[in-house]
C-alpha cells in the first residue's frame, strides 16, 4: 500500500512539499531447507519544491526518511538490504 499527498501554501505559491507512506506486509522466500523472512515494514519519503523564477526551480528529496532497515529483493536464499535514507537536492533550470 502506498499514500502520497503534496501540499501547495497560499501564502507561498512557489513552495510545496509532499510526503508519501508505503506499507508492506510480512514476505518471504523458501528454497528448500531454507527461507528468508522479512517481517511487515513501512517508509516514509518527503520532497520540498521551490520555483525560484519561471527557469530555475529548487528541489530536496528525502527517501527512507526514518532510515528503516529492510530486506528486498527476496530470491532464492538470499536477499538485500535496502537503501538507507538518502537525500538529493536538485537545481533544474530550463531555458
Amino acid at each position: 500500500m502506498k499514500i502520497a499527498t503534496s501540499y501547495y501554501f497560499d501564502s507561498v505559491p512557489d513552495l510545496s512539499v509532499g510526503a508519501s507512506y508505503r506499507w508492506q506486509n510480512d514476505i518471504y522466500n523458501a528454497a528448500g531447507e531454507v527461507r528468508v523472512d522479512q517481517k511487515a515494514y513501512s517508509t516514509v519519503d518527503a520532497f520540498a519544491r521551490y520555483q525560484l523564477n519561471s527557469n530555475i526551480d529548487l528541489a530536496l528529496n528525502v527517501s527512507n526518511l526514518l532510515d528503516k532497515k529492510y530486506l528486498t529483493s527476496l530470491y532464492w536464499t538470499q536477499s538485500y538490504y535496502a537503501a538507507p535514507r538518502q537525500v538529493q537536492a536538485t537545481i533544474a533550470w530550463r531555458y
